[in-house]
């Protein structure tokens, strides 16, 4: 797990290439532009957006390393729900190494603990909690509102969604999602890949979806 200590984002002359064009893509162009970031538009891979207006901003053209090459941002970020395709993805821009830049957003209503490391390409949206020596991985979703308590240890990929709670200690696994408004108790551990689901309560260690 890719982490950084939590740091104030540095915005002089950034500009921002968002991949993906839906739901959450206008939520994460907002909170950049909130920010005061340059999005330059989206990449998506339904080729019958090309070119048209989204939310304000251009599609300017599909997910690959080509276009990324073209238009030349001096920073991505991925604004897609599905854990494992925003996995896939960035599996598709490793060859390039460095010439990738990751950013990571949180909003300005977020709370953040300065002890707390946060993976690159990760978003914090608004209102979000993240307690003392907490630990999110890269590409990860904090949602609107979330409560990632201290020491909590959320993996690569990993979704915290809107209104969701996790108690001191709790780890959560790649690719996991605790989807709105659930809650998993103080110390539980939850594997990959699993799916909490909408308003659970999670008490016990979780290897399968609840």
């Amino acid at each position: 797990m890719t982490t950084q200590q939590h740091q104030p984002l540095h915005i002089s002359n950034q500009r921002l290439l968002i991949l993906g064009a839906g739901g959450h893509a206008k939520c994460v162009a907002e909170l950049a532009q909130t920010l005061g970031i340059q999005v330059l538009g989206f990449l998506d891979d339904q080729q019958a957006n090309w070119g048209k207006p989204f939310f304000g901003l251009p599609v300017l053209g599909g997910i690959d390393v080509e276009t990324v090459c073209r238009i030349d941002p001096t920073g991505m970020v991925i604004a897609i729900g599905n854990n494992r395709v925003r996995q896939t993805i960035v599996e598709k821009f490793t060859p390039l190494g460095e010439k990738i830049t990751w950013m990571t957003l949180h909003h300005p209503s977020a709370i953040i603990s300065p002890s707390a490391r946060i993976g690159i390409g990760s978003v914090v949206m608004a209102g979000a909690i993240i307690n003392a020596e907490a630990q999110i991985g890269a590409h990860v979703i904090i949602g609107s509102g979330a409560i990632v308590e201290h020491e909590c240890v959320v993996a690569d990929y990993a979704h915290i969604a809107s209104g969701a709670r996790l108690g001191g200690g709790v780890q959560i696994g790649t690719r996991t999602i605790v989807d709105t408004g659930g809650i998993v108790k103080r110390l539980v551990r939850i594997a990959d890949d699993v799916v909490v689901q909408t308003g659970a309560v999670v008490a016990n260690h979780l290897v399968k979806d609840s």
